[in-house]
């Protein structure tokens, strides 16, 4: 212990304290770079959970769509199905005209099953709005196939009606073949040629509706096509209208001449 210097234990003592001093005391450049190191990690990660919530999104408003167009297409499909179903049931269409437009149905059936596969399957949100807008553009089950099938089923009754009128007419005239008294009748004629010349033109505006609209297609888009649609599927309810006013002249003759006979 006499051996120790004091001034050499000063000097230890100093330069511990300086060390402790390097040792705890940070330069200012390194606290600026932790400083921005932290900062860019945290905008990265920000921007990571941004893209997250926006893939979020996008995919929750795809299967929105999906599910609005899956049950727009099966709203047609039921529709088309349930024609189908009425037009194997009619008798006076013939069966070229029966068999083309179910074979038309059949296909519209078809090509919206597989279209409801291709929306299901999309991922895409450009590709989802072309097969979402297609549904109502290229097949045209509200806009022009359905009214096309109802005029032909409405043709069909209306011709069924005709021919229910035709076996009365053919009773009618036996009846009044085998009085005198009524054969001369002028009103009782009169009547009759009214309901034959009715039958007959019932029969010719409901063939004429039917043939008008077997060729119709869906316009795809085209508005030219479209128009022209339109203005068929209209002009054909037109003649409906005037067969249908056939029958209700039809049905007042025949009931005046009934009266007619009664009365003889």
């Amino acid at each position: 212990m006499k051996n120790i210097n004091y001034v050499s234990i000063t000097k230890v003592i100093a330069i511990a304290t300086a060390v402790a001093g390097l040792v705890y005391v940070m330069p200012a450049s390194a606290q600026v770079n932790t400083s921005t190191n932290t900062s860019s990690t945290t905008r990265q990660e920000r921007m990571m959970m941004r893209q997250e919530r926006q893939a979020s999104t996008t995919a929750a408003n795809i299967q929105k769509r999906q599910q609005n167009a899956d049950k727009s297409i099966t709203q047609r499909i039921t529709s088309l199905n349930n024609l189908i179903n009425r037009i194997q049931g009619m008798k006076n269409v013939s069966d070229t005209e029966k068999a083309s437009l179910q074979s038309t149905l059949t296909t519209e059936v078809t090509n919206l099953t597989n279209l409801k596969s291709q929306i299901d399957s999309d991922t895409s949100t450009t590709s989802l709005k072309n097969d979402v807008t297609s549904i109502t553009q290229a097949y045209r089950v509200f806009a022009l196939v359905e009214p096309q099938a109802n005029i032909v089923t409405s043709s069909d009754r209306i011709l069924n009606t005709v021919s229910i009128y035709n076996t009365i007419l053919i009773k009618v005239n036996t009846r009044i073949a085998s009085s005198t008294t009524l054969s001369a009748s002028t009103t009782i004629q009169s009547s009759i040629t009214d309901i034959t010349s009715k039958l007959s033109d019932a029969t010719t505006q409901a063939n004429a509706a039917t043939n008008e609209v077997s060729s119709l297609v869906p316009d795809n888009g085209n508005t030219t096509v479209a128009t022209s649609n339109k203005a068929t599927l209209t002009d054909a309810r037109a003649k409906l209208k005037t067969a249908q006013n056939d029958l209700s002249a039809v049905r007042a003759d025949i009931k005046a001449v009934v009266s007619e006979i009664r009365g003889k």
